[in-house]
């Protein structure tokens, strides 16, 4: 019988990942609040000690039986321009537009994950049944690479790109959707993919089976 993931994230784009990857999930609520984390430092460090807030904010389901197993994942996914500006979720469109225009010069996307192995224990020491940390690993991975959406074709970016999916481009970071229509304004391109995306799917992997995952 396969594992699966607890994943603490309502990203669509992340969801999509894992079910290309055939990698059984399930969606668990964080109330992790991102903006108490200071944007004034490197973007490794910053997607990834939001990526550890989330977690420690994750809140997985009671376990059913004693020693059961569960793995939860967070992730944070972020871009940074040539003039080292790191972009979040764009306010509006005005702000998704000049994210963009800036993506034209050049652009960084780095994202972390955080996972965590966890085993269901009884109560004890005044405790009640709890899980408890069995293994933990922050990962980032990044990409560089150019976004180009000229002036007259942004509405229809912003119609195709990421409304199709019933995504509103503010809950993208950066307002950059690569995959499928945006896949036309991508040059070069080096790194990960998928972390652009908002989930390195081969990193991902590699821990996961580090951490004893059973894949189906």
């Amino acid at each position: 019988m396969s594992d699966f993931i607890y994943l603490a994230s309502g990203s669509h784009s992340r969801q999509e990942l894992l079910k290309l990857s055939n990698i059984p999930f399930v969606v668990i609520k964080q109330t992790a609040n991102e903006e108490l984390i200071s944007r004034d430092d490197s973007l490794q460090n910053v997607v990834c000690a939001i990526a550890q807030e989330k977690m420690r904010c994750a809140v997985p389901p009671d376990g059913k039986k004693i020693g059961e197993i569960a793995y939860v994942l967070t992730s944070d996914t972020m871009g940074v321009s040539d003039k080292g500006e790191i972009f979040g979720k764009p306010k509006d469109q005005a702000d998704a537009i000049r994210m963009l225009k800036s993506y034209r010069a050049g652009a960084q996307t780095g994202t972390a994950f955080c996972l965590e192995k966890r085993v269901w224990c009884e109560a004890a020491d005044n405790l009640p049944a709890h899980w408890e940390l069995v293994d933990r690993v922050i990962c980032y991975v990044n990409a560089t690479y150019v976004f180009n959406v000229p002036d007259e074709m942004l509405e229809l970016y912003f119609k195709h790109a990421v409304e199709r999916f019933g995504i509103s481009y503010l809950d993208v970071s950066g307002a950059v959707a690569i995959e499928d229509y945006g896949l036309q304004f991508v040059t070069n391109f080096q790194g990960s993919f998928t972390a652009v995306i908002g989930l390195p799917l081969y990193e991902l992997r590699q821990e996961l089976s580090k951490m004893g995952f059973n894949f189906s």
